[in-house]
């Protein structure tokens, strides 16, 4: 039985999600950083957007969990398994937030900057989106149209499809000539606008059980 705490907290939990993404983009711009202006760690905001990923992958763990018993995971093998891959995803992605700061702030001598761990760790992110991609799709599967709302479905739909189309560019882009000039709205409609709408979409699936 899914209780009305679970729903409570699934649905407060994707919100949490959704608006960590808004602002940690809303910084990135702010200091220059998504048009290649400043694509440096930020002493003043960086500790600020740390926390900010922390607390949204945090909060992804608990929407992938409390998913998997809203949509039944039991009954349907694809959608366990991918939700077990994002938890373990998510973690990895929690565990590296702070990093940058903790290399800013250590007393001691790391040997790299504060940029380079935000360069490293963003490797991470090549097939992780892509396996983000099939867990949001098997939700939206596992759901069938019953509680994720139709703009919920559509937004998941599009920025999956988006962040596979971002992981292949970034697999073959350099053979393709491809410049960020071309992949910069396809980030902006899959990361900025349809993800967030998709975890809205998911937040009202939890709130319907309230």
């Amino acid at each position: 039985m899914f209780t009305s705490a679970e729903a409570r907290l699934g649905r407060n939990m994707s919100l949490v999600a959704a608006i960590g993404i808004i602002l940690t983009i809303a910084i990135n711009v702010a200091t220059g950083g998504a048009s290649g202006a400043a694509n440096s760690y930020d002493p003043t905001w960086g500790p600020v957007d740390n926390l900010i990923n922390f607390a949204q992958d945090v909060a992804l763990v608990f929407v992938v969990v409390l998913a998997m018993k809203l949509f039944v995971a039991d009954d349907k093998p694809v959608f366990r398994v991918m939700s077990y891959m994002m938890i373990a995803i998510s973690t990895m992605w929690a565990v590296r937030d702070l990093a940058p700061t903790a290399i800013a702030q250590s007393v001691w001598d790391q040997g790299v900057t504060p940029t380079q761990v935000e360069d490293m760790l963003g490797t991470f992110t090549f097939g992780s989106f892509l396996l983000l991609s099939i867990w949001v799709w098997t939700t939206i599967n596992a759901d069938g149209g019953e509680l994720i709302p139709r703009w919920g479905i559509l937004a998941g739909k599009g920025a999956s499809i988006l962040f596979i189309v971002l992981q292949s560019v970034s697999f073959f882009g350099q053979s393709l000539g491809i410049t960020p000039t071309v992949i910069a709205p396809i980030f902006l409609l899959g990361g900025v606008i349809l993800w967030p709408i998709s975890l809205l979409g998911l937040s009202r699936a939890f709130a319907s059980k309230i």
